[in-house]
């Protein structure tokens, strides 16, 4: 029999009711007494199959009774290892196959902390649950101190910057690591008493070395522990602190170097040029002064994190990476997370089990230098939430682009939809960021073909029958054009994903599709809702609903596609799509296209409320708004507020109910700079005057130091090229010239405080001298302009 073990912390489960550690003995003495020897569980439904059994403990100071968080525990059973650690609340659960459901699986523990002395337990396991223990931990009597220097040894100089921390195993310990001051000098105080430790340092700036790791034994009061870093024999290693791309090999991204002196590691390596200022343009673009609109680039994904009220959203942005944005009134602020990343185009976020803070985020390719199929998550070990969310690690995939991620929370199990397929992982013990994924592909179910499974898949969802101690099932869409071949359902089997085509109506003649996306209710996830591309992959095709977990799919109605009447859903559904499911009302969900997204409050018969246009209830506030949906995520903590993801940036609506008047807001993306710029061109006649053309927010200027960025009168849609052309010395004012992808060229002059008179650049050519109508189409290089510089003879 392949042995399956999966450990969880469960953070979202009842609190384990307290025990006395006297239950180790007690439990075997009632289980002797209730069977035979040879018979040690007793007789359940469960005996009859192969249900997994589930141990759940808590460890606790035996001394004053609080939880301890953070205890590495170690287990093993059948010659099988692991371990896991104790969450925020004390609390750790794994589960494992009962071979033998009479005489049960004998488990034993070790539990260790940082400040307690080792305790070792054992239990019986039985097929379901079994009572939980509390473990109690006796507090160390005697602590001591590791000090020392850490030496570069090709100078002999202390090492500044470096990190020396110290590991139980491969695990770092709890509040025990410290940074090395500028002559080099460490100190880690308050370590109990305990053989068998690791020291480990980490340098953080050049001299590039790799980690130095020692065997430490804290037996007295002060170990002196001076640590030499190993000489770097190859000019290929790589620093620690710029977590960036060679993701080849291992299940971490290997790092590349930190800027060598006189360089600057942000302008790709070019010499630091110190007659040169730089400053941060931050901002966005205010479109509305009177009701506070704002638009920011290209979001893909939405988090908004726990706690309630916490008023913390993380966003996904197509090329700038991860942002933490404060989403209240007056703090609202936004923060990069990834400006040491070398990949940034971010597709896909999800919560992790360990902490508030605990996240994941998804890169997928574009052949922009950025590597895709990189899953970025932040280091739980930093304790606090500024060091957590500002200290991520990077973990190749066999992806090449992750288009969503999955988290099952109950089972430490994660999951990424990918371009080729469908992968998952156990999550390894906190900090996970630090331990090991080992990628495992889905498997086809009988009549399901392995290369359907090679495919693009879009989008996951977990199905129902998740709890502590049971396993449910999970949801996939998007690898073929058949009906038959767009849902997946399935489950574990034997410690394998094992996954089978879901039955699909077609409907209406659709008989193929083109991308696809999905969403479960998170009250009952046997109900499901999504939605199809056409088979030219622009138009909503349809809409389905499932009411079984995935495995049986019904069309409802859909919105439409195209006005009259107005708003329509529009088209480009392999670059528009999103669907989200009220956490509060498995019949109201919402659908995004191109141009609006829709709710509907009765599954799916119809859509009352178009979210943008002129039927929309924002009405005058549909400045909030931006076409090119690309994420809707109602909010876990209040169910009735809905974000949008946009070729816009960020945008809420509040009150999202039937019948309801919702209240739009997109003041977030003043501080959210993420703009994506084609490129960018400064005045040669106004100081501190700069303009440049985006993707989808027209074409914009900016005069420093001032924050938010103006649209130039007359543009829209993609900008492609701009130039200002102040080249005659005779003028005091400078023009701006630009080209969009569909319209001729144009041109602004210059008031002083703005960009005026748009108009179109007439042009000269051999069939019309003077040609009102300019250069029209899409700009190459031969029609985008360019400013010819020249200087006359004398």
């Amino acid at each position: 029999m392949t042995v399956a073990v999966s450990i969880l912390q469960v953070a979202r489960v009842q609190r384990l009711a307290a025990v006395v550690a006297a239950f180790l003995v007690t439990f075997a003495q009632a289980a002797a007494e209730e069977s035979s020897p040879t018979d040690r569980c007793r007789a359940t439904p469960a005996m009859a199959t192969a249900a997994p059994g589930a141990v759940s403990a808590s460890v606790r100071d035996a001394t004053t009774g609080q939880p301890v968080s953070g205890a590495l525990i170690s287990w093993s059973f059948s010659g099988h290892e692991g371990t896991g650690s104790t969450d925020e609340l004390d609390r750790l659960a794994l589960q494992l196959p009962v071979p033998d459901r009479r005489r049960g699986e004998s488990v034993e523990l070790t539990i260790e902390r940082n400040g307690f002395a080792p305790q070792t337990a054992s239990v019986q396991a039985c097929p379901e649950e079994n009572s939980p223990l509390t473990l109690m931990l006796t507090p160390a009597q005697q602590f001591g101190t590791v000090q020392g220097t850490v030496t570069d040894p090709a100078t002999g100089l202390g090492v500044p910057n470096a990190i020396v921390a110290i590991l139980r195993g491969k695990f770092p310990l709890v509040g025990l690591s410290a940074t090395t001051d500028r002559d080099g000098k460490y100190a880690i105080q308050h370590i109990g008493f305990a053989g068998g430790l690791t020291l480990q340092v980490t340098p953080r700036s050049p001299p590039c070395a790799p980690s130095s790791t020692r065997n430490l034994d804290m037996h007295q009061a002060t170990v002196t522990e001076n640590v030499n870093l190993p000489v770097s024999t190859t000019i290929q290693l790589r620093c620690p602190p710029v977590e960036r791309g060679d993701l080849s090999g291992g299940s971490h991204a290997r790092l590349e170097p930190a800027a060598p002196p006189g360089k600057r590691a942000d302008l790709a390596g070019l010499p630091n040029d110190g007659t040169i200022e730089w400053q941060s343009l931050a901002g966005g673009i205010q479109l509305s002064d009177t009701i506070d609109a704002w638009h920011s680039g290209h979001i893909n994904d939405i988090l908004p994190m726990p706690p309630r009220g916490s008023g913390l959203v993380l966003v996904a942005s197509d090329t700038g990476g991860v942002w933490s944005v404060m989403s209240g009134r007056p703090e609202s602020s936004a923060n990069p997370l990834s400006t040491n990343w070398a990949s940034i185009n971010m597709t896909s976020l999800a919560q992790g089990p360990d902490s508030y803070y605990h996240a994941y985020a998804g890169t997928y390719g574009r052949g922009d230098g950025n590597p895709g199929g990189v899953l970025w998550e932040t280091d739980t070990s930093k304790g606090d939430l500024l060091n957590t969310l500002n200290n991520w690690r990077a973990h190749n995939t066999p992806c090449q682009s992750i288009n969503h991620i999955l988290v099952i929370a109950e089972f430490r199990r994660i999951m990424i939809a990918c371009n080729n397929g469908i992968f998952w992982s156990q999550i390894p013990p906190a900090p996970s960021a630090h331990g090991n994924y080992n990628w495992l592909s889905a498997l086809p179910a009988p009549g399901v073909t392995q290369s359907l499974l090679q495919g693009t898949f879009n989008r996951l969802a977990k199905g129902p029958g998740w709890a502590a101690g049971t396993e449910g099932t999970i949801v996939a869409v998007g690898p073929g054009t058949a009906p038959g071949q767009l849902f997946y359902w399935g489950g574990w089997q034997n410690g394998q994903l094992v996954l089978n085509a879901a039955d699909v109506a077609t409907g209406q003649g659709n008989i193929s599709f083109g991308r696809s996306s999905l969403a479960a209710c998170p009250l009952d996830p046997n109900t499901m809702y999504a939605v199809a591309a056409d088979n030219s992959n622009s138009d909503l095709a349809a809409v389905w609903r499932t009411k079984n977990g995935g495995k049986n799919w019904a069309m409802v109605n859909r919105p439409p596609n195209a006005g009259p009447p107005d708003p329509a859903t529009g088209h480009q559904g392999w670059y528009n799509q999103a669907i989200a499911v009220s956490p509060a009302d498995c019949s109201t969900f919402v659908i995004g296209w191109e141009y609006a997204a829709f709710a509907a409050f009765d599954g799916g018969n119809s859509y009352p409320m178009p979210l943008n246009g002129a039927a929309s209830p924002c009405g005058a506030n549909c400045n909030h708004l931006h076409d090119d949906y690309h994420a809707v995520v109602f909010d876990p903590f209040d169910p009735q507020t809905l974000w949008f993801g946009t070729d816009g940036g960020l945008a809420s609506a509040s009150g999202v109910v039937k019948n309801g008047k919702p209240t739009f807001a997109s003041y977030y993306n003043k501080h959210l700079s993420d703009l994506q710029f084609y490129h960018t061109s400064p005045s040669g006649k106004a100081i501190n005057l700069v303009a440049g053309p985006l993707q989808d927010n027209a074409v914009v200027w900016n005069t420093l130091p001032t924050y938010s960025w103006v649209p130039v009168p007359g543009s829209s849609g993609d900008g492609a090229y701009t130039q200002f052309a102040g080249v005659d010395p005779q003028v005091t004012t400078d023009t701006l010239t630009w080209n969009s992808p569909r319209g001729p060229s144009q041109q602004s002059i210059w008031s002083g405080s703005g960009l005026t008179n748009p108009s179109t650049i007439p042009v000269a050519d051999n069939n019309n001298r003077r040609d009102p109508a300019g250069i029209t189409g899409s700009p190459t290089g031969t029609s985008a302009i360019r400013l010819i510089r020249t200087r006359q003879a004398n």
